[in-house]
């Protein structure tokens, strides 16, 4: 049955680039000298994945735990603000650089 929605030229092109990562990582599996090697790279890349999540689940967890009232921004983010946690959370929690500290002085 086909879909009523067209499919969009990003989602092709997404899927292609899905499917082509996925071939190459099978295609560097294979190439592996040994399947031992190739399973240590395999928990490597899993690794990695883990270490990469960190950061940003700090950042929702330190947003949800925000009195954002306290905050120069003056409200919690609302639903259509929540894929800006990461900027608020720079712009309103993080210190701020003088411009003075900035300036270095030749003299």
């Amino acid at each position: 049955m086909a879909s009523i929605f067209p499919t969009s030229a990003f989602q092709v092109s997404t899927k292609k680039l899905i499917l082509k990562t996925r071939a190459d990582l099978h295609a560097n599996f294979a190439l592996s000298k040994s399947s031992g090697r190739a399973i240590l790279m395999s928990y490597g890349g899993c690794l990695i994945a883990l270490a990469m999540a960190v950061p940003s689940t700090l950042f929702g967890g330190i947003a949800k735990a925000t009195d954002w009232q306290a905050t120069d921004f003056g409200r919690a983010p609302n639903k259509e603000e929540v894929s800006l946690v990461l900027p608020l959370c720079l712009q309103y929690l993080t210190p701020q650089v003088r411009k003075t500290c900035m300036h270095i002085d030749h003299a």
